[in-house]
C-alpha cells in the first residue's frame, strides 16, 4: 500500500516537473516580448511629446515676442534623459537645435528631433559654438508634466513647470 502512495507521489512530482519545464521558457518569451514592446512604446510616446515641443516652439517663435504657451505632456516611464543641443548659427547649420531624449536600456536608445528655431533651457551651459540644456529629472519623470514655452528674439526658452 506504500508502493502506491510514493508511485502517486512520484508521478504527481514528475508531471509538475515537466510543467514548469515547459512554463518556464514560455513565461521568459512572454516577459522579454512585453518589455520591448513597453520600450517600443514608450519611445513612440517621448517621440509624438518631443515633434509636439518642437512644432509647438517653432510656432510661438514665429509668433514673435512675448508669445508663451504651457504645454501638459504625459511623459512615459523609460526616459533617462532629456536634453536640448544647439549649435552656433555661424557652423552654417539649417537644423541648428535639437532636442533629445534618452531611454534607460541595454541598448541606449536616444531619439533626436530637430528643430530650425533655436532652443534653449532656463539652466544651460555653453561653450564656444554649442549650447547644452540638461534638464533635471522632474522635467521628464513619468507622469503628468508642464512645460512651458517662451519666444525670444533669437530664441525660444523650453522651461519645465514645477508646483
Amino acid at each position: 500500500m506504500n508502493s502506491k502512495k510514493s508511485q502517486a507521489a512520484m508521478e504527481y512530482m514528475m508531471i509538475v516537473g515537466f510543467i514548469l519545464l515547459i512554463l518556464t521558457p514560455i513565461i521568459y518569451l512572454v516577459y522579454d516580448y512585453s518589455n520591448k514592446y513597453s520600450m517600443d512604446i514608450a519611445v513612440a510616446q517621448a517621440h509624438d511629446i518631443g515633434q509636439r515641443l518642437v512644432d509647438s516652439s517653432e510656432s510661438i517663435y514665429y509668433f514673435g515676442k512675448p508669445s508663451r504657451v504651457t504645454l501638459e505632456l504625459n511623459m512615459p516611464s523609460n526616459i533617462a534623459n532629456m536634453t536640448i543641443f544647439s549649435q552656433d548659427k555661424s557652423t552654417g547649420c539649417s537644423m541648428c537645435s535639437e532636442l533629445r531624449f534618452s531611454f534607460e536600456d541595454a541598448g541606449q536608445t536616444v531619439i533626436a528631433i530637430p528643430s530650425v528655431v533655436e532652443l534653449r533651457g532656463d539652466n544651460s551651459s555653453y561653450n564656444h559654438l554649442t549650447k547644452i540644456t540638461v534638464f533635471n529629472r522632474t522635467a521628464y519623470s513619468s507622469g503628468l508634466r508642464k512645460i512651458q514655452l517662451t519666444a525670444y528674439d533669437e530664441f525660444v526658452e523650453v522651461k519645465p513647470v514645477t508646483g
